[in-house]
């Protein structure tokens, strides 16, 4: 069984876990779900997901690209994705899945689309009961958000549009930063591709 093969089965359990269904709101006119979680689940257990350790942004330690379906992590010890730091990683990457995966076609702002992700992956630590950083503007922000989130308890938490653009205005501001010290430029949107299935599976030995 190879690594990549017990990672795709440590990303299948973040997924299918009590904590991530209970993820349910919606920002910048993007609902996320935990019964998303759970699509995209099925997605990544029919292989239509790419899963693979490499190379990633100097910047991360993970990423997901939404022109090849592929979820890419840079540490390659596989404990770390047992801890919460590393559960955390897989509910980040795999909510900007989500988006590609449920909005096919649509333009998405990109700090917008990050900001979901911070926001999910700190729902997600929350409610599997592990600790957050909330010290500064960006995570203390998310942490007020996300504690308002859990603790409503019928429908759907809208978030306020106020708070999605304080909270984007920190990433793209911090974004842009890292793009003109690399001597490059990132698109402010980006158009989601959907993920495309069926994808022929990897055979895994026994």
């Amino acid at each position: 069984m190879s690594d990549e093969f017990k990672l795709r089965l440590k990303v299948l359990s973040a997924l299918n876990s009590k904590a991530c269904g209970a993820i349910a709101f919606q920002a910048a006119g993007i609902s996320v779900m935990g019964y998303h979680y759970g699509y995209l689940a099925d997605l990544v257990a029919q292989y239509c997901v790419d899963i693979k350790f490499g190379v990633v942004d100097p910047a991360a330690s993970a990423e997901y690209d939404h022109t090849t379906d592929t979820l890419r992590f840079s540490n390659r010890n596989l404990g770390f994705y047992a801890t919460p730091s590393g559960r955390a990683q897989i509910i980040h990457e795999c909510t900007h899945a989500l988006i590609d995966a449920t909005h096919p076609g649509k333009p998405v702002r990109r700090s917008d689309n990050e900001f979901i992700c911070w926001l999910a992956q700190t729902i997600y630590s929350l409610l599997a009961g592990d600790s957050v950083r909330r010290d500064g503007d960006f995570h203390g922000s998310l942490f007020a958000i996300a504690s308002d989130a859990i603790r409503k308890r019928d429908g759907v938490f809208v978030v306020d549009p106020q708070a999605v653009s304080f909270v984007a205005a920190i990433l793209r501001s911090a974004d842009a930063l890292r793009a003109k010290k690399a001597g490059k430029t990132v698109p402010d949107i980006e158009l989601m591709d959907g993920i495309r299935c069926p994808r022929p599976p990897a055979m895994e030995p026994d």
